[in-house]
Formats: structure tokens, sequence, C-alpha cells
């Protein structure tokens, strides 16, 4: 495990070592007690020989609606929601570290599917390659769903042409707000050091001259249109770029920030 500022909620955690277990990759702290020979590596194997069932009820949380009419700008907070339109039971979500990885929680999850982020290191452009290794390792028994940010997407780009020189079929979503949006949230939403050169992304298939489904959406309608035909295309890799308000940011983000205001 790790501290870090996402987990600690910028480090304004106060947890109590009495009756604190810590599992690293080497050791373990047992209140403030450091043990070798039991680490993270055992923990798995441990708690699932415990046989546990969690004996209460667990609280659904409310579920957003999707504008009926479907009209008007793609918001980052619809984004759960419109993708669960595409899922299904074998489904794999990778959601981007910002944005995406908070909204994860919103996700409908059922049946194998699953959901994969970089949670402790927050690692940006983690997700494009990751793609490769999950889309071999379901084998054509599910799918995987990208959400990535255009800063992200940036970082690890040249995996798309991997992606498509073997012929693998993930469904890559770009939010092209134009930067790195989390990072503006934090530091200020018009300092330029976090704005990037606006690429098209859409285009992208066509650069690396190979077969894909490569649209651009900037509204409600045109994404209604456009979801539907994922399936359609399901055997080959799908690239839609979500354009979207440089200043758009999710409600779990505003959420997190304001929290942290209060330790300033």
């Amino acid at each position: 495990m790790s501290w870090d500022e996402v987990n600690t909620a910028g480090f304004t955690f106060d947890v109590p070592t009495q009756n604190c277990y810590q599992f690293y990759d080497t050791y373990s702290l047992i209140e403030e007690e450091k043990i070798y020979g039991v680490s993270l590596l055992d923990m798995p194997n441990a708690l699932l020989a415990l046989d546990y069932i969690y004996p209460h009820n667990i609280a659904l949380l409310p579920q957003k609606i999707v504008p009926p009419d479907w009209q008007g700008l793609i918001k980052i907070d619809s984004i759960p929601l419109l993708l669960d339109k595409v899922l299904d039971d074998n489904s794999v979500i990778l959601a981007e570290a910002g944005n995406a990885f908070l909204c994860a929680v919103n996700h409908i999850f059922s049946g194998n599917s699953q959901l994969v982020v970089s949670n402790i290191w927050a690692s940006i452009g983690y997700t494009l390659p990751a793609a490769l290794g999950v889309t071999l390792a379901l084998e054509n028994q599910g799918r995987a769903f990208v959400v990535i940010g255009d800063g992200a997407f940036q970082m690890t780009a040249q995996e798309l042409s991997t992606l498509l020189r073997l012929k693998l079929n993930p469904v890559i979503f770009i939010v092209n707000n134009q930067g790195y949006a989390f990072e503006k949230i934090f530091y200020g939403p018009k300092d330029t050091f976090n704005d990037i050169q606006n690429w098209n992304y859409s285009q992208l298939p066509e650069l690396f001259n190979c077969d894909a489904y490569s649209v651009k959406v900037d509204s409600l309608e045109a994404l209604e249109t456009v979801l539907p035909l994922l399936k359609v295309h399901q055997d080959k890799l799908c690239l839609v770029e979500l354009d979207m308000d440089k200043h758009d940011y999710s409600e779990p983000i505003s959420e997190f920030i304001a929290l942290l205001n209060q330790y300033k």
C-alpha cells in the first residue's frame, strides 16, 4: 500500500496507529511494530481463506439520469451512464487517472465486468497501453472500454499504433477538453502550462494506415447515434473523440477539491 494525496485526501487524514494494519511489499506494520515475512502479497490468499460474508446490506449509490431528450453538450458526469448503454457482462472498463477514475463509481457493473485503474500512482497515460494487455488477455471473451483524457492520451499515444497493428478491438473514448483538466482544477484553470496542442484524434487511425471505426462527436445527439455503431463494429478498434468544454469538471472532483480547501 502507499499513502498518497489521493487516498488520504491531500494528506489530511488522521488514522490512529492502534488497530491499524499496514501491508507493504516486504513487511507489515501491525500498530507500530514492523514485521518481516508477512507482506501485501500474502493478503489476498489470507482474506480468501476467511470465507467471510458481509452480513449487512450494501447501500446503492443514487444513479443520475441522462438527459431524456439527448440534447446539448456532453458533460463529464454523463459519461458513466452513457457508457452503461454499451457495456455487457464481459466488459472491462479502463478508467484513466482524473475525471474518468473518480467517475468510475457511477458505472453499473454486472456479470464478469471489471474495472481497471492506476489507483496508487495515478500514472498518466496508463490506460491506453493497459488496454493492449487487457484485450489480449480477454481472448475475444469480452471487450475493453478505455476512457482517457486528451492530455493522458498524448503521453502514450504510440500504443494506438500497436493496437491497430494487432487488429485488436477496444473502444477508446478520448475526452478532448484541451489539456490536463485534473491538474487545472488543482493549480488554476487558466494556467497555460496545463494546455496542450489539440490533435485531430479521430483521424489518427487513418494516419496509422489501419482499419478502424473513428468519429468525433460534440453533442449528446451525435453520441446517441454513435453508441449503437460500436457494437456494429465489434470486430475492430473504435475511437470516439468526445469534444467537451475545457472547464467542465466532474462532480466528484469538485467535491474533492472543496474538501481539501477546508484544510488550507
